[in-house]
C-alpha cells in the first residue's frame, strides 16, 4: 500500500514503505516514525480509502522526514532502532502510544544523541525475533523476549555493538516466530552478544540475497 498516488510522486519525496492491507482492518494500526524519532499511531481504517490526491498523515518539522511506515496490531510491541545501535521496545497500547491526529507531528518515540537518527521500526510478537543489520554487512538475530520493555520517549538499550569503528546500524526487521527456519540457521543471540557476519548482505546493507550462505561462525568477523 502506498499513501500517495504514483502521479503525485515527485522529488524530493520518495516512497518509504509498501505493504498489503489485511482483509480485516479492525484493530489494525498504522505506525509512522520520522528520522528524528517522532512516532505516531493511526487507525489503519482511516488510511484505507484513498482518493486520487492521496492522504496527508502527519506534519513534519524542518529537516525531518518520514523514515518508516508499518502496520501493527494489538498484542504486539513496537521496537525503535537508532544508527548508534540502541533499541527501545514498548507495548502497543493506549497508555504507551495513544492514537494521534493527522494534523500533528506525533510524539517523541526515543531519545537520541545528536549523532544518531532513526534507522528502523518493527512490530513484534513476543515469540518473534528481531534482525539487526549494519552498514558494513553484519547481521544479528535477537529474540524479542530478550529485549527489555521500556516506555515511549526512553533512551533505550544497546542492542548491538560494532566491531568496526566506522560501522553503524542500518536497518532492523521482524522475523516472525512461526516462519520455518532457514536451511542454514542463524543462531539467536542476546542483545549484548557479538554480531555474526552475514555474507549475503551487501556492504552498503541495501541488498539482501537470502539464498547466499551465512558465515559459519563469528570468528571471521575479527578478520574483516
Amino acid at each position: 500500500m502506498t499513501l500517495l498516488p504514483e502521479d503525485l510522486h515527485s522529488e524530493p519525496e520518495s516512497i518509504v514503505s509498501r505493504f498489503l492491507l489485511p482483509q480485516d482492518l479492525a484493530d489494525q494500526d498504522l505506525i509512522l516514525v520520522t528520522r528524528k524519532g517522532r512516532i505516531k499511531r493511526l487507525p489503519l481504517e482511516d488510511c484505507a480509502s484513498l482518493t486520487g490526491r492521496g492522504l496527508t498523515l502527519t506534519k513534519l518539522k524542518d529537516e525531518d522526514e518520514v523514515k518508516v511506515v508499518i502496520p501493527a496490531s494489538a498484542g504486539q510491541s513496537i521496537v525503535l532502532a537508532t544508527s548508534g545501535g540502541r533499541v527501545l521496545r514498548f507495548l502497543l497500547d493506549d497508555s504507551q502510544l495513544p492514537y494521534g491526529s493527522r494534523n500533528n507531528q506525533g510524539t517523541k518515540g526515543i531519545r537520541m544523541r545528536s549523532t544518531e537518527q532513526i534507522v528502523g521500526c518493527a512490530a513484534l510478537y513476543r515469540k518473534d525475533d528481531l534482525l539487526l543489520v549494519t552498514e558494513k554487512g553484519y547481521m544479528k538475530r535477537t529474540p524479542a523476549s530478550l529485549l527489555s520493555l521500556g516506555h515511549v520517549g526512553d533512551l533505550g538499550n544497546l542492542g548491538m555493538t560494532f566491531g568496526l569503528k566506522q560501522d553503524r546500524l542500518a536497518s532492523i526487521a521482524n522475523a516472525p516466530g512461526e516462519r520455518s527456519p532457514p536451511s542454514t540457521p542463524i543462531k539467536a543471540t542476546s542483545p549484548t552478544s557479538p554480531w555474526m557476519p552475514f555474507a549475503s548482505i551487501a556492504k552498503t546493507a541495501r541488498e539482501c540475497d537470502r539464498s547466499s550462505p551465512i558465515a559459519a561462525n563469528a570468528s571471521s568477523a575479527s578478520q574483516c
